[in-house]
């Protein structure tokens, strides 16, 4: 794989990390304030269904918190492939013939 593909998979991981990292957050939101809904006191008294939706709330915002931390992973490890991944460089030498000698052509790309 060349570099810039390395980079355009990091940031494919990177993105869909972001996404559903994303997702479970505002799930996470939604379900805290559900718990509030006449569920939960402020001071975090809250009765059985109160109780339930923060405990979902909770680990629907761990599910968010892994997917942000896998996102940011995959982005580091993206462009530690990308900027430690060996170069392309390329000598090329072209010899041509010619009828009253020849030429020896000599290029490098990087």
């Amino acid at each position: 794989m060349t570099r810039l593909q390395w980079r355009a998979h990091g940031r494919r991981v990177f993105r869909a990390g972001a996404v559903v990292g994303t997702i479970f957050a505002l799930r996470a939101k939604s379900k805290y304030d559900a718990s509030n809904a006449g569920h939960c006191l402020p001071d975090n008294e809250c009765d059985a269904t109160g109780q339930r939706d923060r405990a979902d709330a909770m680990s629907t915002a761990t599910a968010a918190t892994v997917a942000f931390v896998a996102s940011a992973a995959a982005l580091t490890a993206g462009a530690v492939l990308y900027f430690t991944a060996p170069k392309r460089d390329a000598l090329v030498v072209a010899a041509s013939p010619g009828p009253h000698g020849g030429s020896l052509r000599l290029s490098y790309s990087w």
